[in-house]
């Protein structure tokens, strides 16, 4: 049910907010969709939207399946039904209530993990950006900076996080076995650790198949800035077990599990990149199969879609990226390198990935979604 908070909880919350600010909550029911918005000086009402929680799986489905793939004509009609749609049903119910806003912190629940909220689109606005191809639409992210949390009551551990980090260490790792990113991500990598660590000895960019499971902890354990682009394998009927390949040594079997990383003591990571969002059924995978994309967000818990990223919250990190999809690798690179660089200039992680986002959505050969939407950030947002 929707998690509202009550007597204590409630001023906790509200003290610490700032004027800009606003908390969404959402809560998926059978028949219904409740929203409540929580800011520095109320907690509103839930506000409730009538739909079967099967026709909203249906909606997301369809928008995630056109999004997991370069912009053809077909996946354009999708995205010009459905955004225009899911922006009506999720926030133009609260739109008054944020009119004074811009800075959303988000608590999905269920199949709504999937849907890219910087990407929501309100028809009746104007678009500042110019782009070349249906008529500049107004995606959110052009008024607000987004970001989530794994629950409501997460907020509290955030809303009192410690300031952000300077300089510190940077580990990086890619898979060279990914033959179609693994070299762009390498100079990504080394692009983006010059801009957030001074000094070079502080740096490590590696393969998973040459930093052992081991390593890994010990290193993490020590680094400010965590970047991770190689592939998991998700466990659906135990997400804590799914896991992370590294090269194996006598003291551990190579595969790194979700919850051996929330064991982990992250205390001074600043950031986590994870490169790669779970996996899809094997049916999406080859014949984009809506059905398959439907039962996945059916059965889909908070815990099944961020098993990464709760897993790393966990541990201790401040915050944490991570797609929704895999998206064009020329973009993710350019995310990045622009994320990295407006961090370097004082600018938060959510401020820097809007700035990211908007940069690409910004040059006409980056607008369509599938390029610059499927990144989220999880946990602090300032």
């Amino acid at each position: 049910g929707l998690q509202t908070p009550s007597g204590e909880e409630k001023i906790s919350i509200q003290k610490q907010l700032q004027l800009n600010e606003a908390l969404i909550v959402y809560s998926v029911k059978d028949d219904s969709l409740l929203i409540q918005v929580i800011d520095c000086k109320h907690v509103y009402m839930p506000q409730s939207v009538t739909i079967a929680k099967q026709d909203l799986m249906e909606n997301i489905a369809q928008l995630y399946v056109a999004l997991n793939s370069p912009m053809r004509k077909e996946e354009w009609k999708i995205l010009q039904q459905e955004l225009p749609a899911l922006y009506d049903l999720l926030i133009r119910p609260i739109q008054s209530e944020l009119a004074d806003k811009d800075m959303l912190i988000i608590v999905p629940e269920g199949p709504l993990w999937y849907v890219p909220f910087s990407a929501l689109v309100a028809k009746d606005k104007t678009s500042v950006l110019q782009t070349s191809l249906w008529s500049s639409p107004p995606y959110l992210v052009e008024d607000y900076t987004i970001s989530y949390l794994p629950s409501l009551e997460s907020a509290m551990a955030f809303l009192g996080s410690k300031p952000a980090h300077t300089g510190g260490e940077f580990l990086g790792i890619f898979s060279e076995r990914a033959h179609w990113y693994g070299k762009e991500i390498e100079r990504s990598l080394e692009t983006c650790s010059r801009r957030l660590v001074e000094q070079t000895s502080s740096i490590v960019i590696t393969t998973a198949d040459e930093l052992t499971e081991t390593d890994f902890k010990e290193q993490a354990q020590s680094a400010s800035f965590i970047a991770i682009f190689a592939p998991t394998t998700f466990d659906p009927l135990s997400p804590g077990e799914s896991y992370i390949s590294f090269a194996g040594s006598k003291e551990d079997d190579g595969r790194l599990q979700a919850q051996e990383v929330a064991a982990l003591e992250l205390k001074d990571s600043d950031l986590v990149i994870l490169g790669t969002p779970e996996p899809l059924p094997k049916a999406l995978r080859l014949r984009r199969d809506l059905s398959a994309t439907e039962e996945q967000l059916a059965s889909t818990s908070v815990d099944a879609v961020s098993v990464w990223p709760q897993a790393f919250l966990n541990a201790g990190a401040t915050a944490v990226i991570q797609p929704l999809w895999v998206a064009n690798i020329e973009g993710i690179g350019r995310i990045m390198e622009t994320l990295c660089e407006a961090y370097r200039y004082g600018i938060p992680w959510s401020q820097a990935l809007r700035e990211a986002q908007l940069d690409l959505l910004a040059d006409s050969a980056f607008y369509a979604p599938w390029y610059w939407a499927a990144f989220n950030l999880i946990g602090n947002w300032r």
